[in-house]
Formats: structure tokens, C-alpha cells, sequence
């Protein structure tokens, strides 16, 4: 069939493939939503004395409870911990995270075509946060979440089950069987 017959490629080495437009998409709004509700939340919170992006777009039990019901979709747009400066371990994390978004995505994509992989990374990040509500109603808990990281531990976990004799190289320096 089509995975048996594909022939293994080093999953490191970036020159001759070309970034999907889906991906590009995905990695420039997270990106973009990251910085400006890191850099804009305390400024609109103080001079306005209205919630900030970082608040209205990360993953709040409580205010979903309160009908903002699209939480737990827009959270994975956004990186960080409400009112968290930008520093450079805050950039480190984002760039990891979006790195391994564009490594792996970019063959999982080439595997199963731009929808399913849209719905699989969309999918996986909706389920993880409408689990974290309920355990956070269950257990009586509170906080924010804010992130893709369920949906690229969700795509890793995919890209190593297509993967299985492959070694992933992290920034050209660790590999990952």
C-alpha cells in the first residue's frame, strides 16, 4: 500500500521540500497571536480596564463555563501564561513548539493530505481542552492553559506510528527513535 511502499527519507534534512502553505498558515498565526496577546495583555488590561487577548483567547475552565465555549479551540493559538512578559526562554518554548510543528507536520501532511491533517491537529487540541474542562469540574480546579502543545505531542505520537524505524533529529544535534 501507499506507507508500505514509500521509501525512507531522513526527516532532518529540509532542502528539498517545500513547506506546505497549510502549515505556513498555522505556524505565522500562532506565532503572530502569541506575541500580540503577550505584548498587548497588561497594556489593555491597565488602560482599558477590559480583558486582554491572552485572557480571552487561552484556555479558561471557568470563563467557558461562562459560555466564551470557543476556548477550547483558540487556546492553541496562543503560547504563554496570562500577563507573561516575552523573554527569551518565552521565545525558546514558541520556537520549539513551532519547529516541531513544521519538522513533523510537513510529512504527515504528504501522508495524509492537508483536511485530515488540519482535522487531526484541530481535533486534538479541541479534545485535550474539553478534557481539561471536565477534569477541571470534576476535581474542582482552576487555572489557565494556553498553547499547541497537545496538538504537536498529538502529531509527534501520529508522525512516530507512520514512523517507526525513523530517528527524528532536533535542531541537528539529538536524534529521536
Amino acid at each position: 500500500t501507499f506507507l508500505r511502499n514509500r521509501t525512507m527519507r531522513s526527516y532532518y534534512q529540509t532542502e528539498n521540500r517545500k513547506t506546505p502553505p497549510l502549515l505556513k498558515r498555522l505556524i505565522l498565526i500562532t506565532a503572530l497571536a502569541s506575541i500580540f496577546s503577550s505584548l498587548f495583555e497588561i497594556f489593555i488590561h491597565e488602560v482599558f480596564r477590559i480583558i486582554g487577548p491572552q485572557t480571552l483567547l487561552s484556555l479558561n475552565p471557568a470563563l467557558v463555563a461562562k459560555g466564551l465555549i470557543y476556548q477550547p479551540l483558540s487556546y492553541l493559538f496562543v503560547y504563554g501564561q496570562i500577563g507573561e512578559q516575552i523573554t527569551f526562554s518565552w521565545l525558546i518554548g514558541l520556537l520549539i513548539l513551532l519547529y516541531f510543528l513544521w519538522v513533523v507536520g510537513g510529512d504527515l501532511i504528504e501522508r495524509v493530505g492537508v483536511k485530515q491533517f488540519l482535522l487531526f491537529y484541530l481535533g486534538s487540541g479541541v479534545f485535550a481542552g474539553v478534557a481539561t474542562c471536565l477534569a477541571a469540574y470534576i476535581f474542582g480546579l482552576s487555572g489557565t492553559i494556553a498553547g499547541p502543545g497537545a496538538s504537536i505531542l498529538a502529531i509527534l505520537v501520529l508522525w512516530s506510528m507512520f514512523n517507526t524505524e525513523s530517528k527524528l533529529f532536533v535542531f541537528y544535534v539529538f536524534s529521536i527513535k
